[in-house]
């Protein structure tokens, strides 16, 4: 449900990481977003290098809107907390940094 979610929106979330202290992250696997001018130009965004990790079951790769970069977040542990279509969010970066 969360990778399915991630493909279409930008996800703030909260979660358990592996050091056991508390994770607040807004993040996507919105490719559209990604690659648009707006994800290159103000996300940063990077196709990734070399073919993806076999993961655990529990475990995701998004792309930390915050940090720009990739990051892997623990599904069992996480709490949704707010969710913005991914075209809402291309135009609030839009108004954010040409106004």
């Amino acid at each position: 449900m969360l990778d399915e979610m991630l493909l279409h929106n930008v996800v703030g979330l909260t979660f358990i990481k592996k050091d056991g202290s508390t994770r607040i992250m807004n993040c996507t696997k919105s490719y559209s977003l990604l690659s648009s001018f707006e994800g290159r130009t103000f996300l940063k965004y990077q196709e990734p290098k070399g073919p993806p990790r076999n993961l655990p079951d529990n475990l995701l790769t998004v792309w930390d809107i915050d940090v720009m970069g990739y990051r892997r977040i623990n599904c069992d542990t996480v709490n949704i907390e707010s969710v913005i279509p991914d075209e809402n969010f291309r135009k609030m970066l839009i108004e954010k940094f040409v106004g």
